[in-house]
């Protein structure tokens, strides 16, 4: 992978964490909304648009639950 290609990858990757860090209802469980699934659907896909992705992007649990373990393991605690 060419520097470019990395440095892009790690800015998707931080914008990634900032989004998640805006949104409690993804991973607070003392949320109101935490259970509210509609909800949280409704919140990845905000994300998804806000960093030009594919809606479905984040719509199966297995993949949100890979991409943030994924951006863990690079960078630590979100």
């Amino acid at each position: 992978m060419d520097k470019l290609d990395t440095n892009l990858e790690q800015q998707f990757d931080l914008n990634l964490i900032e989004a998640v860090k805006m949104n409690p209802v993804i991973y607070d469980r003392s949320h109101y909304n935490y259970k509210h699934f509609v909800r949280k659907a409704q919140t990845w896909k905000q994300i998804a648009e806000s960093l030009g992705v594919p809606g479905k992007f984040f719509s199966s649990p297995i993949t949100v639950v890979c991409v943030c373990r994924t951006v863990v393991c690079r960078y630590g605690a979100l």
